[in-house]
């Protein structure tokens, strides 16, 4: 059973492995916090993995590391200055873009969404933070459905996440990931190229699961970046 001491532990080792500041807090300190922390470092481990550079910003630090890099913990806007929220800012074959944990969207409808691990242009991301409103869906590239749970998922958990990602338009990665496993929803994902990729018994517990979770967001990365 993977517990949150497995998936802090894990956290520190894979920023440390980045030679990022390995000081974090989690504004939420619950196990369903950290496994998004978790998920978002197995993706700058992905960013790295295929020759990008990867720096750790925050709200008041946009020009250098924060001292402490605060995980949000909920749902929240780009632009809000309640804590000093952390964000990954990336670079690869000249496109800069940022990953962040707990930011709304506007999706094409203009309904607001929440998602758990996103992906958005820097440009975007810094003009919304400027303006204090909310990414855009054409500049938003990665969206991830983090859930953490002790019993099987049911299926509307993928059905939701599946209309948040159609109202986002064409994503270049799109994952729903958890600790569990759901034949049902293995299926659902399987066959049509606009479902998102599941990927289940991700902990860092499963090697195998991390790594089959790294390359295939290297895949994607490769496929959008050139």
């Amino acid at each position: 059973m993977t517990t949150i001491n497995d998936l802090r532990t894990s956290i520190n080792n894979l920023l440390a492995t980045g030679s990022l500041p390995s000081t974090f807090v989690l504004r939420r300190n619950a196990i369903d916090a950290a496994y998004e922390a978790y998920i978002f470092t197995l993706i700058l481990h992905a960013v790295r993995q295929i020759g990008g550079s990867v720096e750790l910003r925050s709200i008041n630090n946009p020009n250098r590391p924060p001292r402490t890099f605060i995980f949000r913990g909920s749902p929240g806007r780009i632009y809000s200055s309640l804590d000093d929220y952390g964000y990954a800012l990336c670079s690869y074959n000249g496109h800069t873009f940022e990953v962040h944990v707990d930011v709304q969207y506007y999706g094409t409808s203009k309904v607001l969404h929440e998602i758990d691990i996103s992906i958005v242009e820097h440009d975007e991301a810094d003009r919304c933070r400027q303006n204090g409103t909310n990414p855009l869906a054409g500049k938003t590239k990665g969206a991830l459905e983090c859930k953490f749970y002790g019993n099987n998922l049911g299926t509307t958990l993928i059905r939701t996440f599946v209309g948040l990602t159609d109202d986002l338009g064409t994503l270049k990665i799109s994952r729903f990931v958890t600790n569990h496993t759901s034949r049902t929803i293995s299926k659902y994902c399987t066959g049509k190229t606009s479902r998102p990729r599941f990927m289940e018994r991700l902990t860092p517990l499963n090697p195998d699961a991390e790594n089959q979770f790294i390359y295939s967001v290297v895949d994607d990365l490769r496929k959008w970046l050139g």
